[in-house]
């Protein structure tokens, strides 16, 4: 949030984070787990004070200063909110590398060759 002391920081690490409520993704996304694995690996558990599906929902609770969120950049930059503020982690390195495998065997259609041009753009 705008308010939020680390707002204006260039960067945090995660043990800095360790006293903050944190808005989480529930435990159907990987990234629920390993930001929970993490926390655990610099000697934290997280306050979780809010579990939800929904990234706009997630959004807004971190706009009105609910709490904070960790999210890929992609994300993030589709919630254009002047009121939310990205502070990229700086310790311990957070690689999230996502990859889209097919079958070269197998039939695609139009649209999911569509999709996986339009993934590659990312």
């Amino acid at each position: 949030n705008e308010n939020h002391p680390f707002a204006t920081r260039e960067s945090v690490t995660f043990l800095e984070l360790k006293d903050e409520n944190w808005i989480l993704l529930d435990n159907t996304f990987m990234l629920h787990n390993r930001i929970l694995q993490i926390c655990e690996s610099v000697g934290f558990s997280p306050h979780i004070s809010c579990l939800s599906s929904q990234w706009d929902f997630i959004a807004n609770m971190v706009a009105f200063g609910e709490g904070i969120r960790i999210l890929p950049k992609p994300i993030i930059k589709k919630f254009r909110d002047d009121r939310i503020r990205m502070v990229p982690l700086k310790e311990p390195d957070f690689p999230w590398d996502i990859a889209l495998i097919t079958r070269n065997d197998k039939y695609l259609s139009k649209p999911i060759k569509s999709f996986i041009e339009e993934a590659r753009k990312v």
